[in-house]
């Protein structure tokens, strides 16, 4: 692997793409670099001085994180990232719901719920129960429900398949109590017993609003912080909301070619358009650097980041993404 550069240090680098030799061109490795690699090609920017870069991008980030709601974060990869992001935090904060609801008298009003109540479904459902059992199936039945055809939003799918299998595990802590109770305790009637069931399963939708709200609110916040490093996945779905008006190639430090994740994304009509192309350097999981051609204009060498949609080494880059896609394309 190659050293990372400092910032506006330039070095020939050279790609499998053509046999092309590119220019990289270091920055700023705070957490940000990924935006620094895609604003560098840019003359304004490139004239900003190291300071006023990092106010620049933490604007940025801060103005991404604003554009980015409810509507915008399902579909960043067809909802992929807003469930990981919704599962991983019940797994991080579901100890701690019952206090965390109780301390949140909001949506308690909301959804008219009864303290009480909640106390009783942590009992029947304990935090360990869910992040065992619930949590698993939910994640697989979600999976094999956005795969089908549905009219449904993906959030209102997860939604309701959440309550779907908290109503099936109430029924049963119901059914396993009433087996340990002394035969000469009157049990409640059906329909009784139908309405609690009911009643504690409905809890479900107050508790998944309130992790998913807070799963939002933490996404937002890695978004909008100009140290913190996002996977390159996230980074390529949410650049858009920024109307930066550029296609991003991200090329791949170790082999030279675009990167292989970039064909989970790869979407022939994206590219579209006339805009220009920036090419980024990837360095897995770590840093992103600009990369450059070297071009001679009225007899100057000049380092030129913005790449025409026409140009040999773009053409051939877009040529490599799209042959699985195709491919892919032919199966189906």
């Amino acid at each position: 692997m190659l050293d990372f550069l400092q910032v506006n240090e330039t070095k020939p680098y050279s790609t499998s793409v053509l046999n092309t030799e590119l220019i990289r061109t270091g920055t700023d490795q705070s957490g940000s670099c990924f935006f620094y690699s895609l604003y560098y090609p840019f003359k304004d920017f490139r004239e900003l001085s190291n300071d006023q870069r990092k106010v620049y991008i933490e604007n940025k980030r801060k103005e991404l994180a604003d554009k980015i709601q409810f509507e915008e974060w399902f579909l960043i990869q067809n909802g992929n990232i807003a469930f990981l992001q919704i599962i991983e935090s019940m797994r991080l904060i579901m100890h701690s719901i019952p206090k965390l609801l109780l301390d949140n008298q909001e949506y308690f009003e909301k959804y008219d719920v009864n303290p009480v109540a909640i106390d009783i479904l942590f009992t029947l459902l304990n935090p360990n129960l869910v992040e065992q059992e619930i949590l698993p199936q939910w994640d697989m039945e979600c999976s094999k429900k956005y795969q089908a055809e549905n009219e449904e939003s993906y959030l209102e799918q997860i939604k309701n398949t959440w309550y779907d299998i908290y109503k099936v595990k109430v029924k049963k802590a119901i059914d396993d109590l009433e087996k340990k109770i002394d035969t000469h305790v009157p049990k409640m009637s059906i329909d009784k017993k139908s309405k609690v069931i009911q009643k504690l399963s409905l809890l479900s939708y107050p508790i998944f609003d309130f992790v998913t709200t807070k799963a939002l609110s933490d996404f937002k916040s890695e978004i909008s912080d100009p140290k913190k490093w996002l996977n390159v996945f996230i980074f390529s779905s949410v650049v858009d909301y920024l109307n930066h008006k550029v296609n991003i190639i991200i090329l791949d430090e170790q082999t030279g070619m675009p990167y292989e994740g970039m064909k989970l994304l790869y979407k022939k009509h994206v590219f579209k358009n006339e805009n220009p192309f920036v090419v980024i350097l990837y360095f897995k999981d770590m840093h992103f650097e600009s990369l450059g051609k070297k071009t001679v204009i009225n007899k100057k060498t000049i380092i030129q980041r913005l790449f025409k949609k026409d140009d040999p080494f773009i053409i051939t880059c877009l040529t490599y993404l799209e042959e699985d896609e195709e491919s892919t394309t032919r199966v189906n």
